[in-house]
């Protein structure tokens, strides 16, 4: 019995420890950030994702403000990555990377010179956020695209 209660007690601890709020690190500077976009991924391509933008955010500043104060949490499991049907945030780093973010997942691609395309580097991040605050920073930024 002390055996049963003593392995239920480290899945608890672990569950506790599995899962901590953070704030969200960027694959390169921010400063590095030539634009952000939100897009709809719509299928994937031999791992690429085929995007429809919705709108391209003007003000980088302003949200990269809005998006730092975001409540984020990091877990320890496998990353989830960006499916089709998600909306995510896509941020184009200066050096032809880019990021996709999604309330759950996230993915970087880079860029090959030798097949002059972009291809699926890793899932780049074990964050997720509040449900409820990204689907509202998402649409503060594109209320004004569905009008």
């Amino acid at each position: 019995m002390k055996k049963i209660l003593m392995i239920f007690c480290c899945f608890i601890m672990l569950f506790l420890w599995g899962c901590r709020k953070t704030s969200f690190n960027f694959l390169h500077n921010k400063s590095e950030i030539v634009s952000i976009a939100i897009v709809t991924i719509e299928e994937y391509d031999s791992g690429i994702p085929l995007m429809t933008t919705i709108v391209n955010v003007d003000d980088l500043e302003m949200f990269l403000s809005d998006f730092l104060n975001l409540k984020c949490y990091s877990i320890w499991t496998d990353p989830k990555g960006v499916y089709a049907g998600d909306t995510a945030i896509k941020f184009q780093y200066s050096n032809q990377e880019f990021q996709l973010v999604t309330c759950s997942g996230q993915a970087k691609y880079v860029f090959s010179d030798y097949f002059n395309d972009y291809y699926f580097n890793s899932y780049a991040g074990y964050y997720y956020f509040d449900q409820y605050e990204f689907d509202n920073l998402i649409k503060k930024y594109t209320i004004h695209t569905y009008d």
